[in-house]
């Protein structure tokens, strides 16, 4: 399975205690807090000298209960992933990374001022990070070949914090707070567990849901194919990857058995 959070997919920001913004944040999405209803410097009236809400507010109720649930599965469900990579220690400011699993053990950074961090192809990115996530000002991610906002996961130990100007992407998880400093952006959505999102204008654009494929493995036991079907055994179990243009079979020959990969599509 993939860290999808279910029905929290259509917020750009959760939060478990209060969702404050001062100056013109604009957010484009649902914005929900639970267990709690605190929520300030908001307005669903365009022109209002305020931050503007393009979306609908669910403070405290079942709908925002039950995205925030949500978001909890996806969270231990990336959290348990097997990684791709060590990241520990690592500046993330000019890395250019392949979908994966990418862990820090403690913080997570983007230190250089005005630094990049590179996302290339189509695919599932996860980052399971132990402890906080900071970017500095003027950051930002780009996202190239292929590779879209929606299937980026950031899966937060503690808080979050994004630089002034930095433009951030994919869908936060974090089980304390997040925080953006001035004019920091984000394509994907913000989900504060336990505590605050805390705004500063800023500008917040939900991004749509990541499709993906599953694929399966059937290892030929007796090398036997025929017009009526394969004799096979599952070898392993699903996986999860972004969609390609077309679904595909591939056939690869080895010593003593013939692997078929089916790709199939989810929609």
């Amino acid at each position: 399975n993939c860290p999808i959070p279910g029905s929290a997919l259509r917020f750009a920001i959760l939060a478990g205690s209060t969702v404050s913004s001062t100056g013109l944040t604009n957010v484009t999405g649902d914005l929900g807090i639970s267990p709690s209803v605190a929520l300030t410097g908001f307005s669903q009236i365009p022109g209002a000298n305020t931050g503007f809400l393009n979306g609908s507010s669910h403070l405290g109720d079942e709908t925002a209960s039950k995205a925030k649930s949500d978001v909890k599965t996806a969270y231990h469900l990336a959290a348990g992933f097997a990684m791709t990579r060590r990241m520990t220690g690592v500046d993330i400011a000019g890395q250019i990374l392949a979908p994966g699993v990418y862990k820090f053990d403690s913080d997570a950074a983007l230190k250089a001022p005005n630094g990049n961090l590179t996302l290339t192809g189509p695919g599932i990115y996860v980052f399971q990070i132990g402890s906080t996530l900071i970017t500095s000002g003027g950051s930002q991610i780009l996202l190239v070949n292929g590779a879209t906002a929606g299937c980026v996961y950031w899966q937060v130990g503690s808080s979050a914090t994004l630089g002034i100007n930095s433009q951030f992407v994919g869908i936060i998880m974090a089980q304390a707070s997040i925080g953006f400093d001035t004019n920091a952006s984000l394509l994907g959505s913000a989900f504060a567990l336990d505590a605050a999102v805390t705004l500063n204008s800023n500008r917040i654009n939900v991004q749509p849901a990541c499709k993906y494929i599953t694929k399966f493995f059937f290892v030929i036991t007796s090398l036997f194919v025929s017009m009526f079907g394969v004799l096979g055994t599952i070898l392993t179990a699903p996986e999860c990857h972004s969609l390609s243009a077309s679904s595909t079979m591939l056939i690869s020959q080895t010593a003593s058995a013939v692997e078929i990969v089916f790709k199939v599509r989810i929609v």
